[in-house]
């Protein structure tokens, strides 16, 4: 569902289609050009938009993306320019290979967490297979959660502007729900982080709607529970384990 008649990846197309002799974007200007034209659309939509339509950015393989969003290439954070299909690498789809020396490898958008080779069974090996099960498995954390939707893109490594939520929810009672996660062990500093994001979200985003939080690591450290305890905000905290059973049919 779109706020106007046109949807925002339209709407991307025609900011570029009236500069056509500007060779690069800055988020900064796009984002002007929604405020003053489009003011219902919110800033982290199109900041969200931005990365779907940029050819080069990995964290899109997270969204659904079609040829009809390759729009963008991204030079560095928050400078853009067109895309070139003929000099410039394949856009990334969901399923796309790593791209080395691109900038769609960064460390943001690529974490790979060091797992000792003796928990390999217990825990998952990367943050991204631990996101991508529980975005298909909100249920596990809470009865009847979903993921949000803003217009076609879901909250997974939803952007914001001081980071991404790992995963961005909708609770049956309509609070919004930030679920950070931790791969391996969840250390007291994870509250800070979880705090400024749920700030953020309540801000500019929930429209009065309750903001909570959610921390799921394989092990919660003991500084990390006495500082959720502490902060005295909505956040649930939780410990993961893998199991895996082969049963025998004949």
């Amino acid at each position: 569902m779109t706020t106007y008649a046109k949807s925002t990846v339209e709407l991307m197309r025609q900011y570029v289609d009236e500069h056509p002799d500007q060779e690069q974007f800055t988020a900064d200007e796009i984002i002007a050009w929604f405020n003053a034209r489009w003011p219902k659309i919110k800033t982290n939509t199109v900041q969200a938009h931005l990365i779907q339509m940029s050819t080069n950015v990995r964290s899109r393989v997270n969204w659904p993306v079609k040829p009809k969003h390759n729009l963008f290439f991204r030079l560095g954070s928050g400078l853009f320019r067109r895309y070139r299909p003929d000099s410039d690498p394949p856009p990334i789809y969901p399923g796309s290979p790593p791209i080395v020396n691109s900038i769609a490898v960064t460390d943001e958008e690529m974490i790979y967490n060091e797992v000792a080779a003796s928990e390999q069974s217990e825990i998952f090996a990367y943050e991204s297979h631990l996101r991508d099960y529980l975005a298909h498995n909100l249920g596990v954390l809470e009865s009847g959660m979903r993921l949000y939707e803003d217009e076609d893109i879901p909250g997974i490594e939803y952007p914001i502007r001081s980071g991404r939520i790992d995963l961005l929810a909708v609770a049956l009672d309509g609070s919004l729900v930030i679920i950070e996660l931790k791969v391996s062990k969840g250390y007291d500093r994870t509250i800070g982080q979880i705090l400024r994001y749920m700030g953020w979200v309540r801000q500019d985003l929930a429209d009065g709607k309750h903001v909570r939080g959610m921390i799921v690591a394989h092990t919660l450290s003991d500084e990390l529970v006495t500082a959720a305890q502490e902060a005295n905000a909505d956040i649930r905290l939780f410990e993961y384990d893998i199991s895996f059973h082969v049963h025998p049919k004949t």
